[in-house]
């Protein structure tokens, strides 16, 4: 079950021939597996002197439960224990690095569910793999703000982001239903990802600090609620999902559906 591969062999001479130097290793990692993700940490942090920027867009739809070779439901384990392992164990190297960037690219289905912290693993009632997939990222989301409280973003950043409903062989092979009636409107690949490319390389000044909302952050019930909320009314007066709220910069057009998840002031 491997979760992330090695896409950019295709794209790695481009790169190479812009960049004019040939220093970009790909890391081949199973998300889902604390052992390969064990691996490709050491692997990383043998090789680089710094790291500037992980994007944790590991992910998957699974028809039945299944386990992960630790015995963790798949989807938690790709989705949420095994990017905070990698996190985790790349933490030091993108603290020297310093002004370091964590994006987890999340999805709006999380708000169609809770997060009931007595059952993450899915053991009780009937599985359903979207079900499974909205709450690991709302548990994701969740992670990036723990992240965020822990971590000075002066030394990382952690911010979570929706890239809009994007046309993808992904969106085909899990939601084919979804994929076709909705393909008039959906978003070309490239649109999905500009927002991961300007939380990625914005100045830290342009990411402002989004203050939690204790009515919906808070954990009631073993069921974890939407992590904030805008108070910027939408139509008929109800409160949009938080965007971005930045200054000295916007992220490029319609893609304002990133969440920044430090409490602390940007530097």
């Amino acid at each position: 079950m491997v979760t992330t591969f090695a896409l950019g062999e295709v794209e790695r001479p481009a790169v190479v021939r812009t960049d004019d130097e040939d220093r970009f290793p790909i890391v081949v990692a199973d998300m889902a597996s604390l052992a390969s993700v064990a691996e490709a940490v050491d692997r990383i942090r043998s090789s680089e002197a710094r790291l500037d920027v992980i994007v944790d867009n590991a992910g998957g739809i699974f028809p039945e439960r299944t386990e992960s070779p630790d015995g963790i439901e798949a989807t938690l384990a790709t989705m949420v224990v095994g990017p905070f392992a990698l996190i985790a164990g790349l933490l030091p190297l993108l603290r020297r690095t310093g002004r370091a960037r964590v994006i987890a690219v999340t999805s709006g289905g999380m708000y169609a569910q809770a997060l009931p912290l007595d059952d993450l693993q899915m053991r009780s009632g009937p599985f359903d793999g979207t079900r499974a997939y909205a709450r690991a990222k709302r548990a994701q989301v969740a992670m990036m703000r723990e992240w965020a409280r822990r971590v000075p973003s002066s030394e990382v950043t952690f911010t979570a982001m929706h890239p809009g409903w994007a046309d993808t062989p992904g969106l085909d092979a899990s939601l084919p239903g979804f994929a076709r009636l909705m393909r008039p409107i959906l978003r070309s690949a490239a649109e999905g990802v500009d927002t991961i490319i300007w939380l990625a390389t914005a100045r830290s000044g342009q990411i402002a600090p989004l203050r939690p909302d204790p009515e919906h952050a808070a954990v009631r019930r073993g069921s974890c609620g939407p992590v904030a909320r805008h108070r910027r009314p939408g139509r008929g007066g109800r409160p949009r999902p938080d965007p971005i709220r930045r200054r000295g910069g916007s992220p490029p057009r319609h893609t304002n559906r990133a969440l920044r998840t430090s409490h602390d002031p940007p530097a």
